[in-house]
């Protein structure tokens, strides 16, 4: 394919914010780990020095063939992406599926197969998730198995879920016991009830080592909303010690069970236990070890006039002071107003003490981007599902993160910004940097920890012997100590011509260095200053001098720059502050040369100022940047994949402005464009992969697409080529 633009300027731009080789130890992150349109936390485990998530993704089979496959991702306690491990014949449903125990991970779930026909897999992974032994575990009952979850203990492994009968209207709970050292099936035992349905929701040890069981039971819709929720003790053997009935029309999904030292059990609900006034709102009670006596049941807060909210329990953990920590979602409806379009989903976590009484409460929300957000809400939905707390006293919690409906209609490029979702507080519930409150409003002002680490990667544009444009990729690769000077090292790993090339980049405070190898020092190349208030953003102004020497100007001199506005752009569905500035005397051009430069990313241009370097003093040219990445996050910049390549024939700008649209988008295939002139117009369309779908002329300005993705549509309009992204659902 021929695109018949270049970008022929040369600016090099350093760029930094709050950059450190330090991580905070709370933050609120998100990640997105591959190009799949969706990334789902299911599950996390916290050990000594990791905190690792499994997560449902959408893995590449076939052309446009996306099933769901099984996500594994390890953290550092500073929320820094480790290890990603795919796999791609697991199915990811279930929030219990992974356990840690005696250095060892165990995954179960599903192969994926028809819906008759899903045998339960096992997999065991050492402390490195190097796979040590996996196996198909067959159930000895006739019908469909679901598996829920698994723990372990310092013999067995106890497998847990539900079995649908070949009666597709029956289903019944069911526990597998393995020998944990050879993996062999000791017993495997159904839970029997005259109800129709029943779903074993979760299983923990006691102290007794017996087995306490949390299990819905109902006969189907329409059977006069018969449901309830029991909770029985069974022995090792698998045979029912006990039973208690916790309550019926008091049941929500992802029900979780925990079980203290001394025997006491906690489990979520929707209403106080034997309310006679059915307000749905949120509960936490406390049982006691004999199942005869609810002992406490604490109402998480909400003012049903002002909020108007209800919580879903979806985890109960303990931390090392004996506090009960609770997560999950809260549906809430902003200002009192039942019909606000503010109401959402947000995730939340309470700290309550062994007593019953509140700690704390609070609730976390991710600010949507979206415009107008009077009509689509403030908020993007989200929710926590795992919570635990680590070595060094802090809070976690995993989820995700994801925009609704309408708010995709508004940013098409939404539609697959579902991000997984890692939350770390300090004991009383505050992140770093924000404000706490029992409302907490996160990256208000920006997206989550962008600084500059090792692994950080630009990708920009570069011309190569004047035909091609290609992807230049920076990376910082290491640190070194520069004239007593701490630097990161910058290296070009990809890109047309100097391959390996080095640079070094000191950051203190506000101000970014980069090294000048002729001076042999260190050149102040950008400062990064913004307004803490809105009454400082209207008077902000930032002015300074940098100095340069480059080898086709006599310098060294001193060039002004000039930071004109600050602004804010949605990039990914994150507000990133710019800087717009000006570079007056720079050695290189006799006008200003202009930029924008984004907090924690770099400038749309490269990666430092344009000072002192004219056309004489490299070989190759680098243009506007394409993708940056850091912190398992990919933002993407330009309306096409990072990696393109293509020929050279003019040398007009790409970011030419043009009035063509598209619309629907998303939409269910049918595509329709305004703007285009009247005659036919030749396309191309690719997929996220770089593989062409469909070509040839366009007309009637309409266009089909019949199989759900994400595209590119290139049309060659009056000599110039436009680019659209697609969404097709």
């Amino acid at each position: 394919m021929k695109l018949q633009n270049a970008l022929l300027c040369v600016l090099l731009i350093i760029v930094g914010d709050t950059f450190t080789l330090f991580a905070q130890t709370t933050f609120s992150k998100l990640y997105s780990t591959t190009e799949a349109l969706r990334d789902h936390s299911q599950g996390m485990v916290v050990t000594s020095n990791s905190i690792i998530v499994n997560a449902k993704q959408s893995c590449w089979e076939t052309d446009n063939v996306f099933p769901s496959c099984t996500i594994i991702n390890q953290f550092t306690y500073e929320g820094e992406l480790v290890r990603t491990v795919t796999l791609d014949t697991l199915f990811p449903e279930g929030a219990n599926r992974l356990v840690f125990y005696d250095d060892k991970y165990y995954l179960t779930g599903h192969r994926h197969g028809d819906e008759t026909n899903r045998p339960t897999l096992l997999y065991v992974f050492d402390e490195d998730f190097n796979l040590l032994n996996g196996l198909d575990v067959p159930s000895f009952n006739l019908g469909d198995p679901n598996s829920e979850g698994i723990i372990a203990g310092e013999e067995f492994l106890y497998l847990y879920g539900n079995i649908r009968l070949p009666d597709i209207t029956q289903s019944r709970a069911q526990i597998i016991k393995l020998n944990r050292n050879t993996l062999g099936i000791i017993w495997e035992r159904l839970l029997p009830h005259e109800h129709n349905r029943n779903y074993l929701y979760d299983l923990q040890f006691t102290p007794e080592g017996d087995l306490a069981v949390l299990r819905e039971r109902s006969n189907g819709p329409g059977d006069g909303g018969d449901l309830g929720l029991d909770l029985l003790l069974l022995d090792t053997a698998g045979n029912i010690l006990q039973n208690r009935f916790l309550g019926d029309d008091n049941i929500s999904r992802f029900q979780s069970l925990h079980v203290d030292e001394q025997g006491n059990f906690y489990y979520g609900s929707l209403l106080l236990p034997d309310e006679e006034i059915l307000e749905s709102m949120g509960v936490v009670n406390q049982l006691n070890p004999t199942l005869d006596s609810i002992l406490w049941s604490y109402r998480l807060p909400v003012n049903r006039f002002a909020l108007g909210r209800q919580y879903q329990v979806r985890d109960i953990q303990q931390a090392a002071n004996g506090d009960l920590l609770v997560c999950g979602t809260t549906w809430e409806f902003s200002g009192g107003n039942y019909q606000s379009n503010h109401q959402t989903y947000h995730g939340y976590i309470a700290r309550i003490s062994p007593q019953g009484e509140k700690r704390w409460v609070r609730v976390y929300q991710h600010p949507s981007y979206a415009e107008p957000t009077d009509s689509l809400g403030r908020y993007r939905p989200s929710f926590l599902n795992k919570v635990a707390e680590t070595a060094t006293g802090e809070i976690v919690a995993a989820g995700h993160v994801w925009y609704d409906d309408r708010q995709v209609q508004a940013i098409p490029e939404a539609a697959a910004a579902s991000h997984l979702w890692l939350l770390s507080v300090d004991a009383d519930g505050c992140v770093a940097g924000e404000e706490c409150k029992e409302r907490v409003l996160l990256d208000s002002i920006g997206p989550p920890d962008l600084s500059l680490h090792i692994g950080a990667r630009w990708t920009y544009e570069e011309v190569d012997d004047g035909y091609r444009v290609v992807p230049a990729v920076y990376e910082i690769v290491d640190t070194t100590v520069l004239n007593d000077t701490t630097a990161f090292v910058v290296e070009k790993v990809e890109g047309g011509a100097e391959i390996g090339q080095l640079t070094y980049v000191h950051v203190r405070a506000d101000s970014v260095y980069h090294y000048n190898a002729i001076e042999d020092r260190f050149e102040l190349r950008f400062v990064y200053e913004s307004p803490t208030t809105e009454s400082d953003l209207l008077d902000f102004t930032v002015n300074y001098e940098a100095p340069w020497h480059g080898p086709c100007a006599p310098g060294p001199d001193l060039a002004q720059v000039y930071v004109d506005s600050l602004t804010l752009r949605n990039i990914d569905g994150y507000a990133f502050p710019i800087q717009n500035l000006r570079v007056a005397n720079n050695g290189s051009f006799v006008h200003d040369l202009t930029g924008r430069v984004y907090t924690g990313i770099g400038n749309d241009k490269s990666f430092r100022l344009g000072l002192g370097y004219g056309l004489c003093d490299f070989p190759w040219y680098t243009t506007k940047l394409r993708c940056f990445e850091a912190n398992g996050l990919t933002h993407n910049f330009v309306d096409y994949s990072c990696d393109s390549t293509w020929l050279v024939s003019s040398t007009e700008d790409l970011t030419f402005d043009t009035p063509v649209e598209v619309f629907p988008n998303p939409s269910r295939g049918e595509i329709h464009l305004r703007g285009l002139p009247d005659r036919p117009v030749p396309y191309v369309v690719y997929d996220l992969q770089g593989r062409l779908r469909q070509d040839g002329m366009l007309r009637d300005n309409q266009l089909r697409l019949d199989t759900p993705g994400v595209y590119f549509l290139y049309l060659t309009v009056r000599d110039k080529v436009v680019v659209r992204k697609l969404v097709i659902f």
